[in-house]
């Protein structure tokens, strides 16, 4: 995902963030990402819908310290 806000110079600041998580092309997916810009990090949690009982994946990225992060519409989808 990519982070967009201004950095303590009030310039726009850009940041790509990777949860390194490997997903399979043609399965479904439940992928929720969280921004916490008080802990300025991101939690990237993964599941598998194809395969029953597998494990749920997540990895938590920090992130650059950007303020007015801009915010994209919602939205909601539980396949990819």
């Amino acid at each position: 995902m990519q982070i967009v806000g201004e950095d303590e110079n009030a310039n726009i600041g850009y940041q790509v963030l990777a949860s390194n998580i490997h997903i399979d092309v043609g399965r479904r997916y439940h992928i929720v990402v969280r921004v916490s810009g008080s802990s300025h990090q991101v939690t990237f949690t993964v599941r598998d819908l194809d395969t029953p009982g597998a494990t749920t994946q997540s990895a938590v990225v920090p992130m650059d310290k950007l303020a007015k992060i801009s915010q994209e519409p919602r939205r909601s989808s539980s396949a990819v």
